[in-house]
């Protein structure tokens, strides 16, 4: 019977007659309840805006876990949360960079997490040319030493030690690169204040920050500088005093002061060369223009000065006189 019921309904839809009327059912005082209840619900909390960045819930409340992958020059891996994170067993490397990230893949920086990374940038060009960084030797006056066994970056004690982060007028680092018109400083680093800190997404997944992981142990000085010896095995000699034995850096950023490809917060220090010895031809012009026009405003103010109606005082020059 209810199989008879069944092609009767269909072929009732499927042919010109209008299908049978069904009955209404009387809206009950619990039904009506529901439905005011559901309708007070939708008016009372709109939808959250999608223009909101997708963080991990874990980072933001202050969680260690966010994400992470190796990092190879020009080729780096995939993102994935830390816990998941491989393992690196150094087979076939000394040292391996982990770029960490407190957003999810694919998110993009709000608006004013991109003014936040701009305004850092041009403090930090501004930073460098009132203390006269582009040049090495004002740098190293200013207590920038090379880190050993580097050639590019120069580490400041002080400024590591003086517990603050994103300083540009107190740096970690400058780095210069080697050009054959001399060093040409090309940027900024800034580090963690510990080996546990994690460094604080300014810019969003516009500024990622990196540590180093290293296949021997490192002393470094006040857990932070790592500028001791290597430990290659247990049997080598303990960190000296004032150093603490690490596997890892703390973790650091890039502020770049010079147009380069990866954009001005890269992580990878590969910069061709064809681009860095134009920028020293380009700084080198620059200087001799400055000391060209340093002359000049003394040359001016040697000059008399103009009486009161602007014109120039008459000067005699006078021929030295022969011996």
């Amino acid at each position: 019977m209810i199989r008879n019921r069944a092609r009767t309904n269909e072929s009732t839809y499927r042919g010109n007659a209008f299908p049978r009327q069904r009955r209404m059912v009387p809206i009950g005082g619990l039904h009506l309840a529901v439905i005011l209840t559901l309708f007070f619900v939708a008016t009372a909390c709109p939808a959250q805006e999608p223009s909101e960045p997708r963080v991990n819930e874990k980072a933001l409340a202050g969680d260690v876990e966010r994400y992470t992958r190796r990092f190879f020059h020009g080729n780096p891996e995939p993102w994935r949360l830390e816990s998941e994170a491989i393992q690196e067993s150094f087979s076939d490397r000394p040292m391996v960079i982990y770029e960490m990230n407190r957003f999810a893949p694919g998110t993009q920086a709000t608006a004013r997490q991109t003014e936040s990374a701009r305004a850092l940038l041009e403090r930090s060009k501004r930073a460098a040319l009132e203390h006269g960084w582009e040049d090495v030797e004002q740098g190293i006056a200013d207590g920038f030493v090379l880190q050993p066994g580097d050639r590019l970056h120069y580490f400041n004690e002080e400024y590591i030690r003086d517990d603050r982060v994103l300083d540009p007028d107190r740096p970690e680092y400058l780095m210069y690169f080697d050009t054959p018109n001399g060093k040409l400083l090309v940027g900024m680093m800034f580090y963690a204040r510990s080996l546990e800190e994690h460094g604080p997404q300014y810019g969003g997944p516009l500024t990622l920050w990196h540590y180093h992981r290293w296949k021997y142990e490192a002393c470094l000085k006040d857990g932070l500088i790592p500028s001791g010896p290597r430990r290659y095995s247990e049997d080598d000699p303990p960190c000296p005093p004032g150093f603490q034995g690490s596997d890892k850096s703390p973790e650091m950023t890039h502020v770049w002061l010079i147009e380069r490809p990866g954009g001005p917060f890269a992580t990878s220090m590969f910069v061709p060369r064809r681009i860095v010895n134009e920028l020293s031809k380009k700084r080198d012009l620059m200087l001799d223009q400055r000391s060209q026009s340093s002359s000049n405003q003394q040359d001016s103010a040697d000059f008399p000065a103009s009486d009161e109606a602007g014109t120039p005082t008459q000067v005699r020059i006078e021929s030295a006189s022969s011996p």
